[in-house]
């Protein structure tokens, strides 16, 4: 463990969820038909197979710059991915439309 590891923390935060998860009400069990697993598998690929596309596309995006800035020996390229995390989340998430913000501002 290296030092900036702090145990007593991470235990305090364990336990702290523990008790969160032991305070909820078990989810009660349905009788009904039982699906196979087959059948489960099939229902995801279409919303599965968008998200796994769009996960690597922001992977090749951060290698790409991660390997940009090891070439000129640059510093910071965490920060540069955090930044452009911070500003893709905040164009997924952003209830205006772009459009409508230019037709604001001229």
């Amino acid at each position: 463990m290296g030092p900036g590891f702090n145990w007593p923390a991470t235990l305090l935060i364990g336990a702290f969820s523990l008790a969160l998860a032991y305070r909820k009400s078990p989810v009660p069990v349905t009788p009904g038909e039982h699906l196979s697993f087959r059948h489960v598998l099939g229902a995801w690929p279409h919303n599965g197979m968008g998200l796994a596309l769009g996960g690597v596309s922001y992977s090749v995006l951060a290698t790409f710059v991660t390997l940009f800035y090891l070439s000129r020996h640059w510093t910071g390229a965490a920060l540069c991915l955090t930044a452009f995390g911070l500003a893709l989340s905040r164009r997924a998430f952003s209830s205006s439309k772009p459009s409508a913000a230019l037709a604001d501002s001229r």
